[in-house]
């Protein structure tokens, strides 16, 4: 049956004017709130509106955020099951923060205040692997704020970072390796473990794994001290790998992750977690290995479907670009005068009619260091603008900044 979009935009219309009226009605309806901003941000995720999305997201932390308050000043001013729904949507805030942190946009004060931060502490042990993945995601949410607030004021201050910020960054990497440890503990005394328990553990390391990696990079300009994390980025590569392999449906109890990952057999597959396409975007931009990061690639281009904002499709072919610019100018420099990369699933690079194989890691001078991703445009045939930057070293051309079309 076809639904004409007018029919479709009149409830989505009619379900707003009903939550803003039962808000107005109810001053403790902060629940139904939340519920609401969470299926009008998937809403707009899979329509690829970013704008409303942050609109939306925005609208729902600054709830949370107003809820918070004031429960610490009267802590009767909920009921228990009020209190209960906002306990199990509070999680996927923390995530939905983190994927817009990534996207560039501006972290939550709700999690990367520096207080809050410096206050943080990771549990010595976990009960179970929701408790885990709750305890990583506000880690998580909280790191790429900071990572964020760096990466900003580093390229505006030609690389400058406080002493503050830099003990702040010791103080989250010691709790990402908390979390490590208690993880693996964890695990042990879980032996022997399920096929479900293998896929909930490797779903976790995958984004435990790239948030460290980049955690620990955020305070230096150089791209180059990526390459000391070789290892960690196949690391990442294999688990992604094993998790797209089809499994039995997870008997999850906790209503934040099935909400986060509905699905449907035979569409593109949709949720509101961030699961590998990240971590697989970031091995692809920073790892050098060129075997490794063509895999990254491979696998985002397999993968039917996004993220919350992260559409593999749309970051696969970013991913591509990057990697042609930074082996294309490497190739440049040995003397090749025609370099392009060959379209299809080798990504054989091509220079002056032959096929050439990059066997290390490029020069500093010849890398990538920040790719802006705007202005997506959504559809069978999309379009973004990807902003270019290669600050302060510059490739061959003289080049620190351009702007290109992408399409996916």
């Amino acid at each position: 049956m076809l639904v004409r979009p007018n029919f479709v935009l009149w409830h989505y219309t009619e379900a707003i004017k009903h939550l803003q009226a039962r808000l107005e009605g109810d001053l403790e309806a902060s629940d139904v709130a939340l519920l609401c901003c969470l299926l009008f941000v998937s809403l707009e995720c899979l329509h690829g509106n970013r704008i409303l999305v942050m609109d939306h997201l925005k609208n729902g932390l600054n709830i949370l955020r107003s809820s918070q308050l004031k429960e610490l000043e009267n802590p009767s001013s909920s009921n228990a099951n009020s209190k209960s729904i906002k306990q199990e949507v509070r999680p996927l805030f923390h995530r939905l923060d983190s994927q817009t942190t990534l996207m560039g946009y501006p972290a939550s004060s709700l999690f990367n205040h520096m207080d809050k931060l410096l206050s943080l502490h990771t549990p010595r042990s976990f009960k179970d692997f929701e408790h885990a993945k709750t305890s990583l995601d506000l880690l998580v949410a909280s790191s790429l704020g900071f990572i964020r607030d760096i990466h900003d004021g580093k390229h505006a201050e030609s690389g400058s970072v406080s002493l503050s910020a830099r003990t702040l960054q010791v103080h989250l990497l010691s709790e990402f390796t908390i979390w490590n440890n208690s993880m693996a503990d964890f695990v042990k005394a879980r032996h022997p473990s399920t096929d479900e328990d293998n896929k909930l553990e490797k779903s976790l390391r995958v984004q435990h794994t790239a948030s460290f990696i980049w955690l620990s990079r955020c305070t230096e300009l150089g791209e180059a001290g990526f390459d000391a994390f070789l290892p960690e980025f196949a690391s990442i590569v294999k688990w992604s790998r094993s998790l797209m392999m089809p499994s039995t449906e997870t008997k999850d109890p906790c209503l934040h992750t099935r909400l986060a990952s509905l699905s449907i057999d035979g569409a593109a597959k949709f949720s509101l977690n961030m699961a590998y396409i990240p971590p697989l975007y970031l091995v692809a931009i920073k790892c050098r290995d060129p075997i490794t990061r063509r895999e990254a690639i491979s696998i985002l281009e397999e993968t039917n479907g996004r993220e919350g904002l992260w559409d593999a499709r749309l970051h696969a072919k970013v991913a591509r670009r990057l990697v042609e610019i930074e082996e294309t100018n490497l190739l440049m420099s040995e003397g090749a005068k025609f370099v392009y990369m060959e379209p299809g699933p080798l990504m054989r690079m091509i220079a002056d009619g032959q096929v050439r194989t990059i066997m290390t890691p490029p020069d500093e001078r010849f890398r990538v260091h920040d790719m802006d991703i705007r202005e997506i445009s959504e559809g069978s045939r999309g379009t973004c603008q990807a902003t270019i930057r290669t600050w302060p070293y510059g490739l061959l051309e003289g080049k620190f900044q351009w702007t290109e079309t992408i399409h996916f």
